[in-house]
Parts: structure tokens; C-alpha cells; sequence
């Protein structure tokens, strides 16, 4: 904030492909800066777009020379290792049947401290209390 900053890198096949411009997370000036990449890459459910992910960050590091090489290995380490979770457990689309899933139930309560009443009321005696951060009257 307040300092100056680079034009992140755009790509707009990415954009085309998977619906979302990976270099807004991969691009950053710091590792530290990483944070959201890592976790929006653990939120991928399919290999297809971890491996989008993968070519942006190839094209970061090799043709426009915008991130580190320590920056680089981070990434794919992240990548590979969702890409074997997927690997294990599939495909979000393998793993949830289309229209399997049942609305939840409307949700219901009950407050058995109360009669009933509603709006419910809370009143404090006032004359209890010091305001001042005192001790209790």
C-alpha cells in the first residue's frame, strides 16, 4: 500500500481454459505473498486445472522471468502434492453422484429457558452494575 508496484502478468488462455487467471495468486513479489496461491491450490478439484496452474507457473519462471527459482519449486511442490491427493480421491465430478445429494432439512430450535415469547426480551438491573469498570454495588 502506499509503494509502488509491478503489473502482475496476464493470461488470458488460462482465463479461457479454466475460467480464472492463475498469475492473480502466482504472481507476487515474495514468498510470503504465497499464501493465498497455496491456498486456492488446495481448494483445486480437478488435475486439469492444477495443471493449467502448473504452465503458468512454468511461463512465470521460464519465458517472463517474473518469479524465483526457490518461488518456482515452492509452487510445484504444492501442485504436485494436490495432484496426488486428486490422484487418490478422483475428479470432484468422480466423487459426487449429479443429483445425489438431498436438500437439508429446514432447520429448527427451541429454547427451553424461555415461554415462548418472541421477540425474546433480556433486561439487566442495571443498578447492579458500576459503569465506571468498579466493583459490583
Amino acid at each position: 500500500m502506499g509503494g509502488k508496484t509491478r503489473d502482475r502478468e496476464r493470461f488470458p488462455g488460462a482465463v479461457e481454459d479454466i475460467n480464472e487467471d492463475p498469475g492473480r495468486y502466482l504472481d507476487v513479489d515474495r514468498l510470503d505473498d504465497l499464501k493465498l496461491a497455496k491456498a486456492r491450490i488446495r481448494g483445486i478439484d480437478y488435475i486439469a486445472v492444477l495443471r493449467c496452474w502448473g504452465a503458468v507457473e512454468r511461463q512465470l519462471l521460464h519465458e517472463r522471468d517474473a518469479v524465483s527459482e526457490h518461488h518456482f519449486e515452492q509452487v510445484m511442490e504444492w501442485l504436485d502434492e494436490r495432484e496426488v491427493e486428486l490422484e487418490e480421491i478422483g475428479d470432484r465430478d468422480e466423487r459426487v453422484e449429479a443429483g445425489g445429494r438431498e436438500p437439508s432439512p429446514p432447520a429448527t430450535w427451541s429454547w427451553p429457558d424461555r415461554d415462548g415469547e418472541y421477540p425474546f426480551t433480556n433486561t439487566v438491573d442495571s443498578g447492579r452494575y458500576a459503569a465506571d469498570g468498579g466493583e459490583e454495588r
